[in-house]
């Protein structure tokens, strides 16, 4: 799940374009959502963005954070799962 900004649920969807339901799978570079910062920005809200894995299976996936503090748009690598089993990315 991830949840751009916090307390943006107050602007009822208004600043997010979502490109994919839920339950859908992608792969690396697919676009998921496009955001409004600049109305989010006038709101007064914050663009802190917690990205959290759900149903993760612990004994087979390993979530690796390559990367902490700021991103820039389009940055990649920041964050991957790795199969720690098969040792592989998943």
């Amino acid at each position: 799940m991830i949840h751009i900004g916090l307390e943006t649920v107050t602007l009822k969807g208004e600043p997010f374009n979502v490109m994919v339901e839920e339950g859908q799978r992608f792969r690396k570079g697919d676009k998921l959502v496009t955001v409004n910062r600049s109305l989010i920005e006038e709101k007064g809200l914050s663009l802190v963005t917690p990205i959290i894995f759900m149903n993760l299976d612990k004994e087979q996936y390993e979530i690796v954070v390559d990367k902490v503090g700021k991103v820039v748009s389009g940055e990649e690598d920041m964050i991957h799962v790795e199969n720690i089993v098969n040792k592989h990315y998943a």
